[in-house]
């Protein structure tokens, strides 16, 4: 039940020219009264103080309050009015496009929890935006629905259709759409791409019953990701094979498995990573895998990715049959999404153990996902593991408390590791025996 609306007229098979005129809306009578309107968020930065609108940290891009008149003290093409007062003495909360964006960075505005059920009634969000610059070509915003107790995941609100969406530039402008059926807070994202072009302001945000009908959340996208391949619901948290850029004859699926589970305990890893559980992420060749099956590769699902962002994750290698530095196995973490982008690349035969890395995104803001990529320049018998994958704002990454674990890469009798330990003992029990004689 919006207090103002805008029609929307669709024509199809139309072969002819159509001609209209005296278009009218008016209200028409009804048997069924309107029911009473119910807020449970009303925002205009002037009546309102609006304290439960929080601008995220650790982004770039960080939501303030402005009064108009002062807002043109910081650049020419901000809103030199408000919408809820009208003039410039009123208030709005916007993201000052100075030299303080940096492109490929996000901002967020949340708002508190919203638990929304079927016997409640549909409710919708209706707000106005100002897009402001001197160009517009990559900034843009999004309303979100984020449900931080599952997975951190998203769904989006805002634009509802939004494929090739127009902003409306240098106004005030309505935005209206229903929410879900769920429990998660309101996001409201800018982002930029590979530049800083425009930016945006908001005002007269309110939630109010309406009359659409009720959907529910589903989550597309993530705001951050974590997994330990240790939970019994879902131990891949979502992650899955992709053979994308390979002949699916050529590549291996991954299995998640502990160092009691792994077919080939002499390749390991025989411990874990000492920061989570038993179990792992495993590729592995074998001497009788096929000499074609030489690649695997996964990926996340979706994640709103932006230039503040970090990726960590634990690795494990060891192969044999290799030369000495041959690196015959390489392992590359990739974003994919709106760019294809490489995070973090090796080339090795042994790792040594469990590693731990930690990488920075490409400044770019997008929804990705990222693929772990291993391939063999030529088929050998090999062990790959991952673990503890999380990807989030890089300020926001948790210590990891425990101890690293120790050297974890167990010895084969075709290995170089092998061969020099071998070596030092024979040394070693030698100089004692000379030691002895004397």
């Amino acid at each position: 039940y919006a207090t103002h609306f805008v029609p929307f007229i669709q024509f199809t098979n139309i072969t002819s020219s159509l001609d209209i005129d005296d278009l009218a809306i008016s209200l028409s009578s009804s048997s069924k009264p309107i029911p009473p309107i119910t807020t449970i968020l009303d925002c205009d930065f002037d009546k309102t103080f609006c304290s439960e609108l929080i601008s995220l940290s650790n982004y770039s891009y960080s939501w303030s309050v402005v009064q108009a008149d002062e807002a043109q003290n910081y650049t020419a093409q901000a809103p030199t009015v408000d919408y809820s007062v009208g003039n410039e003495t009123g208030h709005y909360i916007w993201l000052n496009n100075s030299d303080s964006l940096q492109p490929g960075g996000a901002g967020y505005l949340s708002t508190r929890l919203f638990r929304i059920t079927v016997s409640d009634p549909v409710y919708c969000l209706s707000f106005q935006y100002y897009r402001f610059g001197l160009t517009f070509r990559t900034s843009k915003l999004t309303v979100l629905a984020f449900d931080e107790q599952n997975q951190k995941s998203i769904a989006q609100i805002w634009p509802i259709n939004s494929i090739n969406y127009t902003y409306i530039n240098q106004r005030w402008s309505w935005a209206y759409a229903p929410l879900l059926i769920g429990s998660y807070s309101l996001l409201f994202r800018m982002d930029s791409d590979y530049e800083v072009d425009s930016s945006f302001a908001l005002d007269s945000i309110s939630v109010n019953s309406c009359g659409y009908l009720q959907k529910y959340f589903y989550g597309t996208s993530h705001l951050e990701f974590a997994c330990d391949f240790d939970s019994p619901l879902d131990s891949t948290c979502g992650i899955r094979d992709d053979h994308i850029d390979f002949h699916p004859e050529t590549v291996i699926n991954y299995t998640i498995k502990s160092p009691n589970t792994i077919n080939d305990r002499d390749l390991g890893p025989r411990q874990t990573t000492g920061w989570s559980g038993d179990w792992f992420l495993y590729w592995s060749r074998s001497e009788q895998t096929s000499a074609r099956l030489i690649n695997g590769q996964f990926k996340t699902p979706l994640i709103e990715t932006n230039r503040d962002m970090c990726i960590r994750f634990a690795y494990f290698v060891n192969s044999t049959d290799v030369q000495r530095n041959e690196n015959n196995t390489k392992i590359d973490v990739i974003a994919r999404g709106c760019h294809t982008a490489s995070i973090w690349s090796i080339e090795l035969d042994n790792s040594f153990g469990w590693q731990l890395i930690i990488g920075p995104f490409n400044p770019t803001a997008c929804t990705q996902g990222i693929y772990f990529r291993i391939t063999q320049k030529r088929p050998t018998r090999v062990a790959v593991a991952f673990d503890d994958i999380t990807i989030a704002q890089c300020g926001t990454l948790n210590v990891l408390t425990t101890v690293e674990p120790p050297f974890t890469t167990p010895f084969n009798k075709t290995s170089l590791n092998y061969i020099n330990y071998i070596l030092l003992i024979t040394i070693l029990l030698f100089m004692l025996n000379i030691r002895r004689s004397y």
